[in-house]
């Protein structure tokens, strides 16, 4: 964070690319009852193997809260 601002990694950008926006232009889906927690006997270990499964995922409200930039170059 800097400045009041926040950044984030993304791997679907090309090298110098910037997407900048704000939050109040997507909406986070979570799937209700979620995390579900999976139980199973593990007769290898003898044990019980426990999983917790999960979905988000995130819609563009307005996709005009968000722009690509690349660095200024004169």
């Amino acid at each position: 964070s800097l400045n009041g601002f926040q950044f984030r990694i993304g791997k679907t950008l090309a090298t110098g690319q910037v997407l900048v926006g704000s939050r109040a232009g997507a909406t986070a889906l979570e799937l209700p009852g979620v995390p579900v927690r999976a139980e199973a006997p593990d007769l290898v270990k003898g044990g019980l193997d426990v999983n917790y499964y999960g979905a988000l995922g995130v819609a563009v409200t307005d996709p005009e809260a968000f722009a690509l930039v690349t660095p200024y170059t004169p």
